[in-house]
């Protein structure tokens, strides 16, 4: 449908189709070519739109309120109980969304669109600007498309619809079909005799000519089918680039997880607070072990001598499952480190360097330091794409992580321990356990993660 204001043609209700490529719009316009059409190409991407053939200087309305709505879906009132509704996303129309109908199956269609366009905002406008001194033949919600296009006085039109973008939106002209002239008695006698002559024929061959006929619609009928497999393919294309970018989303947020750790020490400050806070020896009874893990710290108790009483582990911090006969309890303490983000980027070629540095002179400046090669961290599942594009592919190994452990076991291990802690982040290590046994030894363990570039 075309409408006109201030002497310039819009159309509405248009059908759309979008291509990821541009190569694939010379096809697209042979299959329509009895149709008047508008390409608009943004980013290397091409939205088609197709409309009844047009003789004159006609704009894509889709296209034109985009400039105005990136994304909505706008219903325009055009007066005599019709109406055009149109979505709209990132400034460009939706296919399959740029129709013509009756006001009373208004709701009924927009509930149909927020099915799948669910929390898009909607635009209501009228098609001309009513004069409130008038008579309202229209009555608008939020504006008009006339008031939009032509806001100033002397009815100048808005900077949107200016320059080479606009005439971007202008659909192709279709020849005008010449007049002919009133056929002359010697043209009505060579018809006529035409015609009888293909009677003649079709009587004589009417067999041949049926089978000609039959195989005609058989050749019909699979150009139909070969059109709507094409059809079928450009859909099945775009729902395979939606789940590629779907999967590369998923795996970007899984990278951004693996970034998210707590400090490279934060654990060895809970310990300290713990072992600090907490007695070696109270209530008869002293500390055995303390274990320590990124989600809980768990303090052994055992029972010093004979005069220790059963009814003395009620007397101990954070105890679970109290009153064992065998004098055995255990406090446990839940800790809630918080995460930070880490800049650890680091290609396999940098990992290859940063393992034999690690291996090198951090060891040798902390007896007893080892460390795990490093295991490969895998991508979500790619899904099965149909038609894949190579340009989306994405690498399948995300992040490499490995494990290290470092024992102390001289008299002076807790000040040790403690120096070491605080060396963890300048070599991206992550303390990730502490098993400690007081007077005796002190284990720590952990780990190293770095995602890939």
């Amino acid at each position: 449908m075309v409408l006109t204001i201030q002497g310039m043609d819009f159309a509405l209700g248009m059908e759309w189709q979008w291509m990821a490529q541009s190569q694939e719009l010379k096809p697209a316009l042979k299959r329509q070519s009895s149709l008047s059409a508008v390409a608009f190409i943004h980013q290397g991407e091409v939205w088609l739109g197709f409309h009844p053939p047009v003789q004159t200087k006609v704009y894509a309305g889709a296209l034109v309120l985009g400039q105005f709505y990136p994304t909505a879906i706008v219903i325009v009132d055009i007066g005599e109980g019709a109406c055009w509704l149109c979505a709209l996303k990132l400034g460009l129309p939706v296919a399959g969304f740029d129709l013509m109908v009756s006001t009373l199956d208004i709701e009924r269609t927009t509930n149909t669109w927020l099915e799948s366009l669910s929390g898009w905002p909607i635009v209501r406008l009228s098609w001309l600007t009513v004069n409130s001194t008038e008579e309202k033949l229209l009555t608008p919600n939020e504006g008009s498309v006339q008031a939009l296009l032509w806001p100033s006085p002397l009815e100048q039109k808005s900077l949107a619809l200016t320059g080479k973008l606009l005439q971007s939106f202008v659909l192709s002209k279709k020849p005008k079909l010449r007049n002919q002239s009133s056929l002359t008695w010697v043209q009505l006698i060579l018809r006529s005799v035409a015609v009888l002559l293909l009677v003649g024929a079709l009587m004589i061959w009417g067999q041949e000519r049926w089978q000609l006929i039959t195989q005609a619609q058989v050749l019909k009928a699979n150009t139909q089918k070969k059109l709507q497999g094409l059809a079928q393919e450009q859909e099945v294309q775009q729902q395979n680039l939606a789940a590629e970018r779907n999967w590369r989303a998923r795996v970007l947020a899984q990278k951004e997880a693996l970034l998210l750790a707590p400090e490279p020490w934060g654990l060895w400050g809970a310990f300290e607070q713990i072992r600090h806070a907490w007695p070696v020896s109270i209530h008869g009874y002293r500390i055995d072990h303390i274990d320590c893990t990124l989600l809980e710290c768990s303090v052994s108790w055992v029972g010093e001598g004979l005069g220790t009483q059963t009814q003395d582990q009620l007397k101990l911090p954070f105890i679970q499952k109290p009153l064992r006969a065998d004098l055995l309890a255990t406090s446990r303490l839940a800790l809630n480190l918080p995460l930070v983000r880490h800049s650890r980027l680091m290609s396999e070629e940098q990992l290859d360097e940063w393992l034999l540095d690690s291996r090198g002179d951090f060891a040798r400046r902390h007896l007893g330091f080892t460390i795990q090669a490093p295991q490969a961290i895998m991508a979500s599942t790619q899904p099965s794409l149909g038609l894949h594009s190579p340009d989306l592919e994405a690498p399948k190994v995300i992040a490499h992580q490995g494990t290290w452990r470092m024992p102390f076991l001289a008299k002076t291990h807790l000040l040790e321990a403690a120096q070491f802690a605080q060396q963890l982040q300048s070599h991206h290590l992550l303390l990730t356990s502490i098993q400690y046994v007081p007077h005796q030894s002190l284990e720590m363990r952990g780990e190293y993660v770095f995602v890939q570039p």
